[in-house]
């Protein structure tokens, strides 16, 4: 009923949202979400997610029919890397979705660096996951990315200020980013190394310390 309501309250985004997907057949019903979503408002076609339906020989089937960069999002585990490079991916992207997927899943930071010892050398290893600072970015850098994907920043951006916003957002991750490297001592992204973040952690206490002894 509550839901009923707020249709009503609502009826500009009601013709424009729902009805349309219905139309479309498109209004998703997730196995996970609760029974209260798939009552006669949004009853229909199920759409439900499978990834065990996914295998190995999906991708290799990709690589035989599309010859372009091929990658991989939501890579983990260094043995899903090796096997997604072995099927013929060109590079993989270290991601757990925002956890959205699954909420207790593994953080991209922790996992990155054993990732990239195990596959760094034969492909392109990118990453992403809760990108919000500039450091943020330093970080996953420094840990062995080739490259840094963002999107809510952006996003949050693109929302409070159309392409001015999303513009203005992606600079600040670059002065940040700018910033960060200057005060690690790192005069270029080529430089960012895992040592960096203790070493940066730790000058600050080093040189405390020294003053007063």
């Amino acid at each position: 009923m509550r839901t009923a309501v707020d249709f009503a309250r609502h009826p500009g985004w009601f013709s424009s949202v729902v009805v349309r997907y219905r139309a479309n057949r498109r209004v998703l019903a997730y196995e996970n979400y609760p029974l209260e979503f798939t009552g006669p408002l949004l009853a229909g076609p199920r759409r439900q997610t499978k990834p065990a339906s996914s295998t190995w020989d999906d991708l290799r089937w990709l690589r035989k029919i599309w010859h372009g960069p091929l990658l991989v999002k939501g890579i983990l585990t260094s043995r899903d890397a090796s096997m997604a490079v072995e099927s013929g991916a060109d590079g993989i992207i270290v991601s757990n979705h925002g956890g959205r997927t699954l909420d207790s899943a593994v953080l991209p930071v922790d996992v990155l660096p054993e990732i990239v010892d195990a596959v760094g050398h034969q492909a392109t290893v990118l990453a992403d996951g809760g990108i919000r600072r500039g450091s943020d970015v330093t970080k996953l850098l420094a840990l062995g990315a080739k490259a840094v994907l963002v999107g809510r920043a952006p996003l949050y951006g693109l929302a409070s200020a159309g392409e001015a916003g999303a513009r203005r957002s992606l600079e600040l991750l670059v002065t940040e980013l700018r910033r960060t490297m200057a005060l690690a001592g790192v005069n270029s992204v080529s430089e960012l190394a895992a040592d960096v973040l203790a070493t940066s952690c730790n000058r600050g206490r080093r040189g405390w310390e020294q003053h007063y002894d």
